[in-house]
C-alpha cells in the first residue's frame, strides 16, 4: 500500500505542477494580448524526464550552427569538412544534409530563420542564454556565445555546460505549446497593434523543445496542438 501511496502522490504533484504551467502560459498570453486563449480543455504537457543526452543535444546544436553558416553564404566544401571531422554528417537531417551536401539550387522548408530559433532554443537549454519569453528576440551575438562546431575543446566543454532542469524546460515548452495553438486559432492579432510574434518564433523554439523531451529524430517531432 505504501508503494501505491507514493506513486499517487507522485502523480498528484506532476497534475498540480502541469496546472501551474498552464496558468503561467494563459498569464503571460493574456498579457501580451493574444485574442484567443487556449480552452481549459487542451491537454496539459505530460510531464516527461529527458530523452536526449546533452552530447545529443550539443550535436544537434553543431549541425544547426554549420547548416545556418551554409544558408548565409559560407564555403559548402569548408562547412563539409567541419561535419565530416567533427563526425556530424549522419546526424543531419535529410533537408540539412542535402543544404550542404546536395544540390544548392534546392529550395529548402525551413529558413535560416527557422534553424537560428531552434538554435536559440537549444542555447537556452543549455543556459547560454537567459530567457526564452515569446517576446525575447534572438541576440545579433548568439553567434559569439557557441563554441565553434570545428573547436573540439570548446563542443567539449558545452558537453559539460548544465542543462536547465526539468521544470524549466517543461514551463518553457507548455507557453510555446498554448502559443502554436492561439496561433493557429487566430489568437496572435495581439494589441497593442505594434506588438506581434513570428510563426517561426513559436514553432522552431516549440520543435526544439519538444525533441529533447521526445524519442523523435528532429524531423519527426509531433508538432499537433
Amino acid at each position: 500500500m505504501t508503494g501505491m501511496d507514493d506513486e499517487d502522490r507522485l502523480r498528484r504533484a506532476r497534475i498540480l505542477k502541469a496546472d501551474v504551467f498552464r496558468l503561467r502560459s494563459i498569464d503571460r498570453l493574456t498579457r501580451l494580448g493574444c485574442r484567443v486563449l487556449p480552452p481549459s480543455h487542451l491537454p496539459k504537457i505530460e510531464q516527461r524526464n529527458w530523452i536526449k543526452s546533452v552530447d545529443e543535444i550539443a550535436r544537434r546544436l553543431q549541425c544547426l550552427q554549420v547548416v545556418v553558416l551554409v544558408g548565409f553564404g559560407a564555403d559548402r566544401l569548408r562547412a563539409r569538412k567541419i561535419l565530416e571531422e567533427c563526425g556530424l554528417s549522419s546526424f543531419l537531417t535529410k533537408e540539412e544534409y542535402n543544404r550542404v551536401f546536395g544540390d544548392s539550387a534546392v529550395q529548402d522548408v525551413r529558413t535560416n530563420h527557422d534553424l537560428v530559433e531552434a538554435m536559440f532554443a537549444l542555447a537556452w537549454v543549455f543556459a547560454m542564454v537567459e530567457s526564452i519569453d515569446l517576446m525575447t528576440t534572438v541576440p545579433n551575438d548568439l553567434a559569439t556565445l557557441l563554441p565553434r562546431p570545428s573547436d573540439v575543446a570548446a563542443v567539449a566543454s558545452l558537453k559539460s555546460h548544465a542543462r536547465r532542469n526539468l521544470e524549466e524546460v517543461h514551463d518553457a515548452l507548455d507557453l510555446y505549446y498554448c502559443a502554436h495553438w492561439s496561433y493557429r486559432e487566430g489568437g496572435f492579432g495581439f494589441e497593442p497593434t505594434d506588438i506581434s510574434v513570428h510563426p517561426s518564433i513559436i514553432v522552431n523554439r516549440r520543435l526544439a523543445l519538444e525533441w529533447c523531451l521526445s524519442v523523435e529524430s528532429w524531423d519527426e517531432v509531433s508538432l499537433d496542438t
